[in-house]
């Protein structure tokens, strides 16, 4: 047998024993494991745009999953642009004008 056929066969041969591959991320997963690292990734970004988690922990995280650093930047920048902005826990607000209150001391009696 000729070695070319008999490395086509051997590459044909673990082709179908991955089944279906995906890009996902740059990286080439199967199936099932393309859709979890999805899911994953997606979870992520929800958690840092609800602010549970800060951006550096999100990029912690990716690089958990092994995602490459292009792609991790890629993604915190989409995300970190479509952050709520709202006051920090130390900024008070009026409920009823909405004015910001720089006064944080309580008045004397």
């Amino acid at each position: 047998m000729h070695p070319l056929l008999a490395l086509s066969i051997v590459i044909r041969e673990e082709a179908l024993l991955l089944g279906h591959q995906r890009w996902v991320f740059g990286t080439l997963l199967p199936e099932a494991q393309a859709d979890l690292l999805r899911d994953k990734v997606a979870a992520v970004g929800q958690q840092l745009k609800d602010q549970l988690i800060t951006l550096s922990t999100a990029q912690y995280q990716l690089e958990a999953y092994s995602v490459p650093i292009p792609q991790i930047r890629a993604l915190t920048a989409k995300w970190s642009a479509s952050l709520k902005k709202a006051p920090g826990a130390a900024v008070l607000v009026d409920p009823t004008t909405g004015a910001v209150v720089t006064n944080l001391t309580p008045p004397r009696p």
